[in-house]
């Protein structure tokens, strides 16, 4: 028995093209909570930008008294890590801790991933839930981190 946490099926957001859609579930409550943040006090909703097209995740724009940070929602998890506004955010995520207000995520039924989970080396995951598909994404991109893995642009 391994003591390395399993990634589920779906954890790269890429699947076969005959295989069916994401439910998208968790979409819409990474949408749900990014409203709720948006509106607690001094928070604004800047922006929610739906996942491209190669993209695992979609992304808000949220600003607490002016300071920026995007949350970026796992296309296929209920999970969300955060990132600094910056333009290649889509591209390229730099992971930032989750902020105070990452509890509005939380209570929408999202796991707020922290900084250590997303610096976790891949090879101390055990990747045999995933589809075909994703491990040969994971053998092709090299990922170093599970971060990279879980956010990834791969087409």
């Amino acid at each position: 028995m391994s003591d390395r946490e399993t990634l589920p099926v779906g954890a790269t957001g890429k699947r076969q093209p005959t295989e069916p859609e994401f439910p998208g579930e968790s979409v819409r409550r990474f949408k749900t909570a990014c409203h709720s943040a948006g509106r607690a006090p001094g928070m604004r909703l800047l922006e929610i930008a739906d996942p491209s097209t190669f993209a695992s995740f979609g992304t808000a724009r949220l600003a607490l008294h002016g300071v920026e940070l995007t949350a970026l929602g796992h296309i296929a998890l209920p999970w969300v890590a955060f990132a600094p506004s910056e333009k290649d955010v889509r591209m390229y995520p730099v992971f930032a801790p989750p902020p105070a207000w990452a509890t509005h995520f939380a209570a929408s039924g999202l796991r707020v991933l922290s900084l250590s989970f997303l610096g976790k080396p891949v090879s101390q995951f055990d990747l045999s839930e995933l589809r075909l598909v994703e491990t040969v994404l994971i053998d092709l991109n090299k990922p170093e981190t599970v971060g990279d893995l879980l956010f990834n642009y791969w087409d």
